[in-house]
């Protein structure tokens, strides 16, 4: 996964990019590994690992546009309307919990915090940027 910077030029962006760069900001939360492999374990284990590393980076691949589609509709709403941060940040960790088999590390209080996090910040600044109030509009 690449790194995703939204420069806004003083304009909104489109609730797509918004969704995309929200869930990228998300599944950052989950890093595999890219130190290298011991070289002196077996190569059975040296296997092993490659095949879980891999694993992992299919799995936030997949969990992608799963996590976009949760969080889309919120940023949709973003320039209407008062957008409710604890429920797109609900239905993300939804995917996350339901969806993967990260569900124990967003399970965990510090991540599901940092999750609300992310999302509120997100939200507020697509708010911002389309020249709302901090607390929205109807």
């Amino acid at each position: 996964m690449q790194p995703r910077i939204m420069i806004t030029n003083g304009g909104p962006h489109p609730p797509e990019k918004w969704a995309e760069t929200t869930a990228w900001k998300i599944l950052d939360l989950i890093r595999v590994s890219e130190t290298p492999i011991d070289p002196n374990l077996p190569a059975d284990e040296r296997a092993t690992i490659e095949t879980l590393r891999e694993a992992a980076r299919q799995e936030k691949n997949r969990l992608e546009p799963l996590l976009q589609e949760a969080i889309l509709r919120h940023h949709m709403n973003a320039s209407n309307k008062v957008i409710a941060a604890k429920e797109a940040a609900d239905d993300a960790l939804k995917v996350m919990t339901s969806s993967s088999s990260f569900a124990a590390h967003f399970a965990r209080p510090e991540v599901v915090e940092r999750v609300h996090d992310l999302i509120e910040r997100d939200l507020e600044h697509n708010r911002e940027l389309h020249g709302l109030a901090k607390e929205g509009r109807e």
